[in-house]
């Protein structure tokens, strides 16, 4: 699968339908999974989860932080190819690390104060969402893992749950009835 292809099929099982919706999905969903990452890491490194159990859930949740990458890409107007490609540049220049993430987050958490798409656009800018990614591509490499293994997990594991491919807000909800 295409970086495009995923971008594709990722929005069709986005609830959202405006820019501003987007953005917002997007930043709040990338905050909330970040910390679902970091998560994983102290139990690894702290905890003593074992490294393959680590790496199963990684693939998961960065999954989950590319998927919100991508609604915030199509939020403001970025060609997610554009921005990975851009990302796989950043990450071999640069020391990336969960604390430069950090940063970026907040960022984006700035972002999201903004109620307009400009203002969150001139923040948040192509370099910063790339970044994200970069920052995402360093951790998949610290454990080994692909980015099109977590774009293939991530289409197959929304497959599962939107059969349609097209969110559903009763199937999206049935997980949480669940839990």
């Amino acid at each position: 699968m295409t970086i495009s292809e995923y971008a594709e099929l990722a929005q069709r099982t986005a609830s959202t339908k405006t820019k501003s919706e987007k953005i917002g999905h997007g930043c709040l969903g990338l905050i909330g999974e970040a910390g679902e990452v970091v998560d994983i890491l102290k139990k690894e490194r702290y905890m003593s989860m074992p490294y393959e159990l680590a790496r199963e859930k990684l693939i998961d949740e960065c999954g989950d932080l590319v998927w919100y990458s991508v609604e915030l890409c199509t939020g403001l107007g970025m060609e997610f190819e554009e921005v990975y490609n851009q990302a796989n540049i950043y990450d071999k220049i640069c020391d990336t690390s969960i604390g430069a993430m950090m940063n970026v987050l907040l960022i984006v958490v700035d972002a999201y104060q903004f109620d307009s798409i400009a203002k969150a656009k001139r923040r948040l800018g192509f370099y910063t969402v790339s970044e994200i990614l970069a920052n995402i591509i360093f951790l998949l490499n610290n454990y080994h893992i692909t980015f099109e293994e977590v774009i293939n997990f991530n289409i197959d594991k929304l497959s599962k749950r939107y059969p349609e491919h097209i969110f559903n807000a009763d199937r999206s909800n049935e997980r949480y009835a669940q839990k």
